[in-house]
Parts: structure tokens; sequence; C-alpha cells
């Protein structure tokens, strides 16, 4: 078969980088809530610019209420960091 193609040198600290980013869910909600609520307020300027532009947007374009806050976090966690860290622990 084929050989793999190379890991670039800086791949695992790269992940680690990615993982350290990451670590902000795994604090309490009411520390980790204003960099939800910032990367939320980027979401939203990011849907109106596109808007704006006359693309189609994938994100909501008005502010997020307590609960979509919440939820959006939950989401996150089960379908980015969970899966990344399973896949980190068996490296």
């Amino acid at each position: 078969g084929r050989a793999a193609p190379p890991v670039p040198a800086n791949f695992t600290l790269r992940h680690l980088c990615h993982a350290a980013d990451l670590g902000n869910c795994a604090i309490a909600w009411h520390l980790s809530r204003e960099w939800v609520e910032r990367i939320c307020e980027e979401t939203v300027g990011q849907a109106l610019l596109e808007h704006s532009a006359h693309l189609p947007t994938a994100a909501k374009a008005t502010p997020y209420t307590e609960d979509e806050l919440f939820k959006r976090q939950l989401g996150f966690l089960d379908d980015w960091v969970g899966p990344f860290f399973r896949a980190a622990g068996e490296l």
C-alpha cells in the first residue's frame, strides 16, 4: 500500500493548543459564560455581514437569549469537544 503522508512537525503542538482552547468548556458555566457570549456575538456579527452581502447565512442574526447560550454550549460540547477529546485520548 501507499505510505502515510508525513506528519507536520508541529502536529502535536497544534492539537495541544486546540485542546487548551477547548478547555473553557470544562469549567463551571458561571466562569465560561463570558466566553460563550463573545463567541455568540461573533457569530451574530458574521451572520449580519453575510446577510448584508446577500449570502446565505447558517447562523442566527439576532442576539442569543440566556437559554440559547446554554443550549449552544451543550451542543458544542456534544458535537465538537467530546469527539475531539475522545480522539485525542487515542493518540
